[in-house]
């Protein structure tokens, strides 16, 4: 029997299996971000982000190890993808899905 903890996992090992940097740059897109082809991209940040949710919120530091990143990288792409750009699913923008 496949349990939530099974899934959970299953995600944190693979976070860009379950939500695509396509659907992310089409929701970065769509309410108007533009950005340089760098390193981090913004499909790139969300997905740190989420495992760092995914993972207990844990420490900057740790996160920078799990998503494999620079520590530079990381708190550059932070500051730089708008909140906004998590919302656009959740309204009338583009579905994030895989």
């Amino acid at each position: 029997m496949f349990t939530i903890v099974d899934a959970l996992t299953s995600i944190k090992r693979n976070v860009a299996h379950y939500l695509t940097a396509d659907s992310i740059h089409r929701a970065c897109r769509f309410v108007g971000h533009q950005w340089r082809d760098r390193d981090l991209s913004p499909a790139g940040t969300i997905h740190a982000f989420l495992l760092q949710v995914l993972h207990g919120n844990t420490a900057c530091t740790h996160t920078v190890r799990l998503a494999d990143l620079s520590c530079s990288a990381a708190s550059a792409a932070i500051s730089i993808v708008p909140i906004a750009n998590n919302h656009a699913s959740a309204n009338d923008g583009p579905k994030l899905t895989s």
